[in-house]
């Protein structure tokens, strides 16, 4: 699939749930930015009772609470992923508890972004163009991550890394042509990207749908539906129907061990 076509099929996966996904995308932004703010106030409280001298229990505390509350919209960020995979495999609204699947597996989630986290961060050390190579270079790792709950944390790394290899430019070129839609949405306060912010994880995720078949352990589907390329119907692969997974699943499937990720 070209990138315009990619734009097509996201596009026909999000009608008719453009205020689901509008409303999940301002839910996912509320609840970050309390914990971005919460960071921010602790950290100039905990600045300036250290330029005073002040060590107390009180500043530890604190100091740990902030640790904490930086690394807890981790598991979320997976979820704001998943969302927008299981919407578009399944065809339904947007659901929010979605969001918070990645808490089953809260370490591993933590530990897997630090060290992407580290990774991209080292890029950027070097130069720009590195830094952003990186961060294409590991930008379908949720998707990875949802159908393959088996890997570990260098596994996943490894095989996202092994997934984008000939297609950052792509994947760059696809997120180019979101810009104009950002800019514009600047005209409207912003309130506008609670619209295309799940225009971007869609397009971006039928960007993993089209070249995920590529590593030899992924199955090649037969036949797809026009309007929703990876959307196979019942009349054309009555097999698969059968094994259809719903939200539910989905949402145990965070746990890593409850469902095949051959069966997703």
């Amino acid at each position: 699939m070209t990138n315009s076509e990619i734009r097509k099929a996201a596009l026909a996966a999000l009608k008719g749930k453009w205020w689901s996904f509008a409303g999940l995308t301002f839910v996912y932004m509320l609840v970050s930015s309390i914990i971005a703010g919460m960071v921010y106030m602790g950290r100039s409280i905990l600045t300036i009772g250290i330029q005073q001298g002040n060590y107390s229990t009180g500043t530890i505390i604190l100091y740990i609470v902030l640790l904490v509350a930086s690394i807890a919209v981790y598991p979320m960020n997976y979820g704001f992923y998943v969302a927008h995979l299981a919407s578009a495999r399944e065809d339904e609204l947007a659901d929010p508890a979605l969001l918070f699947v990645g808490y089953k597996r809260f370490w591993f989630f933590v530990g897997f972004q630090i060290l992407m986290n580290i990774i991209i961060g080292f890029g950027f050390m070097i130069l720009i163009v590195p830094g952003v190579i990186m961060a294409l270079a590991y930008a379908l790792w949720a998707f990875v991550a949802h159908d393959h709950p088996e890997l570990s944390i260098t596994e996943l790394l490894e095989r996202s890394r092994l997934l984008m290899q000939g297609h950052k430019g792509d994947l760059f070129l696809l997120w180019l042509n979101f810009i104009f839609w950002i800019i514009l949405s600047l005209c409207t306060l912003g309130i506008a990207l609670f619209f295309v912010i799940p225009y971007i994880y869609m397009a971006t995720y039928f960007f993993y749908e089209n070249i995920r078949y590529e590593l030899d352990d992924e199955p090649l589907p037969d036949e797809v539906r026009t309007d929703n390329p990876f959307t196979p119907t019942p009349e054309t692969m009555p097999a698969e129907a059968e094994n259809e997974v719903s939200t539910e699943e989905i949402i145990a499937q965070g746990t890593g061990n409850d469902i095949p990720p051959e069966e997703i």
